[in-house]
């Protein structure tokens, strides 16, 4: 673990926290505003940073590792040849399978920040719809990158190598999200908060993958998968954490474990 001293602008450009946020008093003693895979509180930030503009995070994900398999992802980006895609999804899966058979240490939240780096991009029409977002209601934000993250992994199993679709689909599933939210601003607010908010969780988790094939048009499998991750997360209590998002791998990988990929991904790990 090693700490990294950050200012509100900082936390701002990258709001998913890497670890336990602190701000520093003006006397000295730390107070925890945030935790490990969450999104930071973006009006909290701005309202302390006025008092004292300095703040820790406690980094908990493995950096070695996540910036590794985000040059594979860059490398599949770049790639041109279908044996060369295959070769760096490859490299991608081993590592997963790896973490999910838990022959190596890591966190499972280091596949949100490795999705979030490699494919975030919300910014529509000079529109931050990521900061908007946070600020309506930034618990269906994680659980919909949660959902995003899961979805992208399951896409790679099942073959999918095109990285600008894997990019699409990532943001779809957000921008899904985040459409529903906005039609429900006035629910929302209270999201968080009591037993009021059973009405707008419940529609949350109801949607199908039929709206998602009607309106974005992705294939059945991706939509198929997507619906089953969406159930999964949306079952989670609020305060969901690393071992829930395990078990959500774990249970949706058994779905896919039977694909003719799994041979030539193990074939590729042998070979290290």
């Amino acid at each position: 673990m090693r700490e990294i001293k950050q200012t509100s602008i900082h936390i701002k450009d990258s709001p998913l926290l890497r670890g336990e946020l602190f701000w520093c008093r003006p006397s000295g003693r730390r107070l925890c505003i945030g935790h490990a895979g969450e999104f930071a509180n973006l009006e909290l930030i701005e309202k302390l940073s006025s008092t004292n503009d300095q703040f820790i995070q406690e980094v908990l994900i493995d950096e070695e590792r996540v910036s590794q398999v985000i040059d594979h992802f860059n490398e599949l980006k770049s790639a041109n040849l279908e044996d060369v895609k295959m070769r760096y999804r490859n490299l991608i899966l081993v590592d997963f399978y790896r973490v999910l058979k838990g022959e190596q240490k890591s966190s499972t939240l280091d596949f949100l920040f490795i999705c979030y780096e490699v494919f975030n991009d919300l910014v529509i029409d000079e529109k931050d719809i990521e900061d908007e977002f946070i600020r309506t209601n930034a618990m269906t934000l994680k659980k919909a990158q949660v959902s995003a993250s899961i979805v992208i992994y399951m896409a790679l199993v099942s073959g999918y190598c095109d990285f600008n679709f894997l990019k699409e689909v990532y943001n779809t599933i957000i921008l899904t999200y985040y459409s529903y939210v906005s039609r429900y601003d006035h629910i929302v607010d209270e999201y968080s908060r009591s037993d009021k908010n059973i009405v707008h969780q419940e529609y949350l988790k109801g949607l199908s993958s039929r709206f998602f094939e009607l309106d974005y048009g992705l294939s059945d499998d991706i939509s198929s998968i997507w619906s089953q991750v969406h159930h999964k997360v949306f079952k989670l209590d609020l305060e969901f954490n690393a071992s829930d998002l395990e078990s959500i791998f774990k249970s949706i990988l058994q779905t896919v474990k039977e694909y003719r990929y799994i041979d030539e991904i193990m074939t590729q790990e042998s070979s290290r």
